[in-house]
């Protein structure tokens, strides 16, 4: 008895459709073993954990760029070995163990005008810069601290601003660091624009930040898709949730992230694990219920309406019938309806989408 994948359609809201996976022991079916359809594997010798992964075309050639232990590596789409370059830094008296293993806590690719690799991690948190045709380094370490160096998952995007003409645009990075506990002083989020890009003394310069927890919470994956960044965020028992922050952001706070809760099958499959966008603007979420998993797919533009809805009465000044949520594990969270009050001219210059972007403790001046 072989098994095979069968597939059921489920319709649910917000989502158009959502497609459940799972296994089935059908009599007489063809041997479906995975090993049977593989084209390519890519092991290293070492069996160092691999931590992170990036495909890019950035540099006009196709590479995966991989973030191990202590270890960059550069593949042809193949998963042919180009380069292995090690991360430890040049000086490696700040290792705090002796042979300064650490994880890749985050990896990804700065586009123009920058147009390089991020990696950060190493024993102070610190990130560095590296040629996307050649991952030797040539750039250095940032002299900031931008990850955590304890075990917790740090998750990370990176983004471009604009700003009128192509040359006037900054990197930005915005970075969800996991926080164990409830802390007041926590900066779970934090932005960050990239300076100096091509000086050995590059920085990655704070610009913006939430500050204190008051429970636990895991990020898991940050992606981006237009002018949007997304967080997978899980705290306490609660469902998983999609957190967004927009590029185009130029407060010194974050007020304007919010969250919305993602599911796959509602009360079936809550455990979000990881999400992809592609090119059709879907986004595929991987959910679990600790004993099966489901892929589940959803248009971006459900996406946004469900964003719309939960910043309802926060910044949205034509409706007064609703009143947007709190995030929960966030100490100061705040939904101020600071948009109600219609006569504010200057208010109705903004789109309703520019309105979810503005901070939602922003002080209109009249």
């Amino acid at each position: 008895m072989a098994s095979m994948q069968k597939i059921k359609w489920r319709h649910f809201f917000p989502v158009l459709i959502a497609v459940v996976m799972w296994v089935e022991c059908i009599e007489g079916s063809r041997d479906g073993q995975l090993s049977s359809y593989l084209k390519a594997d890519f092991q290293d010798e070492s069996s160092k954990p691999l931590n992170q992964m990036v495909v890019s075309n950035e540099s006009g050639t196709d590479f995966v760029y991989i973030g191990g232990v202590s270890t960059l590596y550069q593949l042809a789409l193949n998963l042919t070995l180009l380069r292995k370059e090690s991360t430890v830094p040049n000086d490696p008296t700040s290792c705090g163990n002796p042979e300064c293993l650490y994880d890749t806590k985050i990896l990804e690719v700065a586009p123009a005008p920058v147009s390089k690799l991020v990696q950060c991690g190493g024993p102070e948190g610190q990130c560095e810069l590296r040629n996307l045709m050649d991952i030797s380094r040539d750039f250095g370490y940032t002299r900031t601290v931008v990850v955590s160096v304890n075990e917790e998952v740090s998750a990370g995007v990176v983004a471009v601003r604009k700003s009128g003409d192509y040359d006037d645009r900054t990197v930005i990075m915005y970075v969800a660091q996991s926080q164990p506990q409830a802390n007041s002083e926590a900066q779970p989020i934090t932005q960050r624009e990239l300076m100096h890009p091509t000086s050995p003394y590059f920085i990655f310069e704070y610009s913006g930040e939430i500050v204190g927890v008051t429970a636990a919470v895991n990020y898991t994956q940050g992606v981006s898709w237009k002018t949007y960044n997304y967080f997978i965020a899980h705290s306490g028992s609660e469902n998983s949730r999609l957190g967004r922050i927009c590029t185009d952001n130029t407060q010194d706070d974050l007020d304007a992230y919010s969250e919305i809760t993602l599911s796959c099958q509602p009360g079936s499959y809550s455990t979000l694990q990881a999400v992809y966008v592609d090119s059709n603007d879907v986004l595929y979420g991987v959910f679990t219920n600790e004993t099966y998993s489901a892929l589940c797919s959803y248009t971006m533009n459900d996406i946004q309406e469900k964003f719309v809805d939960a910043t309802c009465g926060c910044v949205i000044y034509w409706d007064t019938s609703c009143s947007g949520t709190k995030v929960s594990y966030l100490d100061d969270s705040t939904c101020t309806p600071l948009a109600r009050v219609s006569t504010c001219n200057f208010i109705s210059l903004f789109s309703e989408t520019e309105l979810q972007c503005i901070s939602h403790n922003y002080n209109f001046e009249l």
